[in-house]
């Protein structure tokens, strides 16, 4: 064998083979076999969402199989409406299945401890939530009803603390996950005006960890955008269409005001009940002269209309799913308001009524 010959078959033997190193397999099955409508979408870091990236075929046993980049990524089944988030980290073969008749644990993931990473904690989200707080919404619904205020704190005031055990536990089981991208799928759904240090402390296992990551590179864009809307930033201007007027509103032209900028929806009981407790302090001339602006996120233009016949809420009111200004606010949450000065510069958040009539003061 000639030198040559010698080194080319040294280098082939050396050199694993381009399908074996570029791609992660992706097979599973659902259950009951039938060939459901599948789609295969995929995280684009760039503009932060998910994008069709193509329609799945499934064997008539509900069996698929398909290659996706290994590139580390994020990705989506969507199936009947509803989308599993998997997670390829490096992984060179993740096995799903899927039990659409299963009502406890439908979803198996193998393979990819990132996915599981993440798929436990949705589970722990929803068993934690069905644990500590559903049980005490219809409580809190019958003492409004009957305007009893005091079971109304007692209510309240359990709420809270079952709520500082939901954060805890789910703040605990996201930090023993490292800088896996389970946590950076948590952080896109976590509220940044609320958990901002907490999000500041998991960025800096990515910097650690994945210091060239394009991942951790998004984390500290996403951070830095929340830091706009932080305490003594200015807020971000914005013009939206006001309810019972005849042209649209900007931020800016309510300079020299305080101004309460307050996001909500209809489905959304703390925020009726917000409303209607600020409204009282409104009209008892409590706040002064403070402008407020309810903006609601209701997917459904009609039912925020039907919510605010009926809450009569008698300042600007306006209706929007404009992506870049719930992003630009950070609302994940709600209710979520702003408190600014005449100058336009945030001075408070996420403000209850007696809060605010006290800072006000």
């Amino acid at each position: 064998m000639s030198k040559s010959i010698y080194i080319w078959f040294i280098l082939f033997l050396s050199t694993p083979l381009f399908g074996q190193t570029s791609v992660t397999r992706v097979s599973g099955q659902m259950l009951p076999g039938k060939a459901y409508p599948l789609q295969l979408w995929t995280y684009n870091i760039a503009l932060d969402k998910y994008e069709l990236n193509r329609d799945l075929k499934l064997t008539q046993d509900g069996e698929f199989d398909f290659t996706i980049p290994k590139t580390p990524n994020l990705h989506k089944l969507w199936l009947n409406g509803k989308g599993l988030v998997f997670i390829n980290d490096g992984d060179s073969e993740i096995v799903i299945n899927i039990d659409m008749k299963s009502q406890s644990d439908p979803f198996e993931i193998n393979g990819s401890k990132a996915s599981n990473h993440y798929l436990n904690y949705l589970n722990a989200v929803d068993s934690l939530q069905r644990a500590l707080l559903y049980p005490l919404e219809p409580e809190m619904k019958k003492a409004e009803k009957r305007k009893d205020e005091v079971a109304l704190k007692e209510v309240e005031k359990k709420y809270r603390e079952n709520m500082m055990v939901f954060v805890s536990t789910l703040e605990q089981m996201i930090n023993q996950m490292g800088s896996s991208l389970a946590v950076f799928a948590i952080i896109r759904s976590l509220d940044f005006n609320k958990y901002l240090p907490q999000i500041e402390g998991l960025y800096a296992k990515f910097q650690n960890d994945r210091p060239e990551s394009d991942f951790t590179k998004k984390l500290g864009e996403m951070i830095d955008s929340a830091k706009r809307i932080q305490i003594g930033a200015e807020a971000p201007d914005f013009e939206l269409a006001v309810s019972g007027k005849n042209a649209s509103q900007q931020l800016l032209e309510l300079r020299g005001n305080y101004v309460l900028i307050d996001f909500w929806a209809s489905w959304c009981l703390p925020c009726r009940k917000e409303n209607r407790l600020i409204k009282e302090k409104y009209l008892d001339g409590e706040l002064g002269q403070i402008k407020i602006w309810s903006i609601s996120i209701d997917e459904n233009v009609d039912k925020w209309e039907k919510a605010l016949i009926k809450d009569d809420l008698p300042w600007d009111n306006s209706w929007t799913r404009d992506e870049e200004l719930i992003s630009t606010y950070k609302v994940l949450s709600l209710p979520t308001n702003f408190l600014l000065d005449p100058e336009g510069k945030i001075i408070a958040k996420n403000l209850g009524s007696e809060q605010l009539a006290g800072f006000l003061e």
